[in-house]
């Protein structure tokens, strides 16, 4: 999965190269690439820079630069746009309000999910009517932003107005790179050797919203009453050369230094003046220091810096700034006190790294919105319901449900005359009444769902659609092989053409396909030259011992001809000294045939989903005498073996794994099933020996809680 990175605010790695003086580890925006470098396979940074950054930058970070302002906010957006398409770009990181262009219409047309840094907007701090301008197009180009992390309370209420409030992440806070900035590892700045005195720091550009003029006027004040008080300016702007004039000989002009830290180090106070501050971050940096601040009350200042941190005051008043400065400088134990809790409060709520690990786990999950399409599925939720639930319908189930605990969005699509949805097990249900008359509703559906991966279990008609629904909407298809019948060309069987042309249109679809064993595998590859992967089916063992068994021979399955289970009424004639127990869901009239009345054979009909596992754990045997050709990986199997029960096949033994690690017989002939399964019944210690590998082999193979990371890595590509 690859994402894209648009560093809007400052917009170059030029401008930011100069103000950290080539530190970049102290950038922020460093961090967040290397992040997304761990995280995605690659990931695509756009700035207006005219010469490469690449060496700078992690080997899977692309530098993609625009060379021009007027080519980054005009035509950037269509640049954005054709990486996401070519390169198939998940998740794109907006770096700050006026980033906003370079994302127009981008999660419109591709897959793209896009997710807003929204610690500055340009409105806030125009007037006039640029300042209608700049509102009306931010407004407009929020529409095109799934996820937004606000920096402070006045922008959360700027977007809570444009009726986008959800889109807000309240867990994610703006944060800076804490551990560079740790009082007891940093080195005074050399500057320190010259002053003697208590100390005021100012980190910002000396332009007019910063107002470094009232500092220096608050500084002159305050001197009259602490003549050795010092003040040391960090940064560069237009207002530099008046800030000059106005200074005396205890000011002192770094310019923009490489090593901040070392720099707030020393000093006393760190000092705020700016007429406006969306969410400064050298702000946090002198409170993660230990510094107390005194600052204007703008902006986002009040929502990082309080009466328990620090000092607010109201902007453009030297005096009042002069009154407070004495009072701290008066007052140490206050300093003191206020620089400890401003680092405490750093330290717990706004440390980048641990913010961005909360924002990548969420987008992982997030970005990858599962739409299981298994329209058969809707009695596996509602297991006490006297409906039969498929192995495929189970399997999805498990799978959703796993995925639902772990913290990814599911959703089903399923059948139901009631179209109202429902949330059960924390998976939401989008029902559909669904025939070959009412596609055209079904595909609406499915578009309206708006999934990020559409997963789809038993082939047919719906396969084509599912793979039409992700071929238009680019969106990720994963197709799983119920049975090897699906691995053919002229599947399905007795359905027209169109049926079989539309199914094998939609296999070809799939981004990925899974099959159950290698003989599909091998089938699939000869029939459509397609490379699946091999996952196991997986199952939610029970917690349960070897326990005492009833010592009855037990079927399960649909009373269908592919499944045989006239087999199993001859199987008991053929032993009329054990219990045999047949569970089906449906009635054996539909097939034309009769059950029999055996003295030892007891037809049990539908059983819940819910009790099931109570016949597996006191069965003896079981048995299964479905067709080959027929059958994927019998959920009925894994049943069997997870509750230490032996399985003798007729005919079925998926990749020959019953022979091969001995979990039963494989008989081949009714003849030899029949003196397997009177052997078994016979030996209870051969018996119970099967049935302890049966168990091992799940545990190992089959067990969800050790193959859900596979399926979560087909599920984000």
């Amino acid at each position: 999965m690859n994402a894209g990175f648009v560093l809007s605010f400052h917009a170059s790695f030029e401008d930011l190269e100069k103000k950290l003086s080539g530190n970049w580890e102290r950038l922020s925006e460093t961090l967040v690439l290397k992040k997304f470098s761990e995280k995605f396979e690659s990931v695509f940074v756009f700035t207006r820079d005219s010469k490469s950054y690449q060496k700078v930058l992690p080997s899977n970070v692309k530098h993609v630069r625009l060379f021009s302002r007027g080519l980054f906010w005009v035509f950037g957006w269509l640049v954005v746009l054709y990486f996401v398409l070519r390169y198939k770009i998940r998740i794109i990181y907006v770096e700050c309000g006026p980033g906003l262009p370079l994302v127009f219409l981008v999660n419109k047309l591709a897959s793209s999910k896009v997710l807003l840094n929204y610690d500055n907007t340009l409105f806030l701090t125009a007037t006039g009517v640029k300042r209608s301008v700049y509102k009306f197009i931010e407004g407009f180009l929020l529409r095109f932003v799934d996820y937004i992390v606000v920096a402070s309370g006045e922008i959360k209420e700027w977007v809570r107005l444009k009726g986008m409030e959800s889109k807000i992440l309240d867990f994610v806070r703006k944060g800076i790179i804490t551990k560079e900035f740790d009082p007891k590892k940093t080195k005074p700045h050399p500057v320190y050797k010259k002053i003697r005195g208590p100390v005021l720091v100012f980190i910002n550009r000396l332009d007019p919203v910063k107002d470094p003029i009232t500092l220096i006027k608050a500084y002159k004040i305050a001197k009259k009453e602490i003549p050795n008080l010092n003040l040391i300016v960090c940064g560069d702007g237009s207002l530099k050369k008046e800030c000059e004039r106005l200074a005396d000989e205890n000011v002192y002009f770094l310019g923009w230094v490489k090593n901040i830290p070392s720099v707030l180090k020393k000093a006393d106070i760190h000092v705020m003046s700016s007429v406006y501050d969306a969410s400064p971050e050298s702000l946090m940096e002198a409170m993660c220091m230990g510094l107390p601040t005194i600052a204007t009350n703008v902006g986002g200042i009040p929502d990082y810096l309080d009466k328990k941190t620090g000092i607010l005051i109201e902007p453009g008043n030297p005096k009042e700034l002069a009154e407070k400065i004495v009072y701290l400088v008066k007052h140490p134990e206050i300093r003191k006190k206020l620089g400890k809790k401003a680092r405490k409060r750093i330290l717990e709520n706004h440390d980048l790294e641990k913010n961005l690990d909360m924002e990548l786990e969420f987008l992982e999950k997030e970005v990858n919105k599962i739409c299981f399409v298994m329209l058969e599925a809707g009695p596996v939720f509602k297991p006490g319901e006297k409906e039969s639930v498929g192995g495929a319908e189970f399997q999805s189930y498990l799978i959703g449900k796993k995925l639902k605990e772990l913290g990814f969005h599911v959703s089903f699509l399923i059948k139901d005359s009631n179209q109202k949805t429902e949330i059960l097990d924390g998976i939401k249900l989008v029902k559909v009444p669904y025939s070959r008359f009412n596609f055209l509703f079904v595909f609406w559906k499915m578009l309206k769902i708006n999934a990020d991966v559409y997963y789809q279990r038993t082939g047919g008609f719906i396969t084509g659609l599912v793979g039409l629904v992700c071929w238009v909407r680019r969106k990720r298809f994963v197709f799983h092989v119920s049975n090897i019948e699906q691995c053919h060309q002229g599947y399905p069987k007795e359905k027209s053409f169109l049926v079989k042309w539309f199914y094998r249109f939609g296999i070809k679809r799939a981004n990925t396909i899974i099959v159950q064993t290698e003989d599909q595998k091998k089938e699939l590859y000869k029939n459509f030259k397609l490379k699946p992967i091999v996952l196991p089916n997986v199952i939610d063992i029970p917690k349960v011992s070897k326990t005492k068994k009833q010592g009855f021979i037990l079927w399960v399955g649909s009373l269908q001809k592919r499944k045989r289970p006239e087999l199993f009424w001859k199987l008991a004639e053929s032993l009329p000294g054990y219990k045999f127990y047949m569970i089906g869901g449906k009635e054996a009239s539909d097939l034309g045939l009769e059950i029999p009345r055996f003295s030892n054979f007891k037809f049990l009909g539908f059983v819940p989903l819910s009790r099931i596992d109570y016949y597996f754990r006191n069965a003896a045997v079981f048995v299964n005498t479905s067709l080959p050709d027929k059958e994927g990986f019998p959920n009925t199997y894994l049943q069997a073996w997870s509750n230490f029960t032996p399985v003798v096949t007729l005919e079925f033994d998926p990749d020959e794994i019953i022979c091969r690690y001995k979990l039963g017989f494989h008989s081949k002939t009714f003849g030899r099933l029949v003196k397997d399964v009177g052997l078994l019944m016979k030996n209870k210690k051969k018996r119970e020996g099967l049935g302890r590998n049966g168990r091992k082999y799940v545990e190992k193979n089959h067990n969800i809680n050790n193959f859900i990371k596979n399926y979560i890595e087909v599920f984000t590509g």
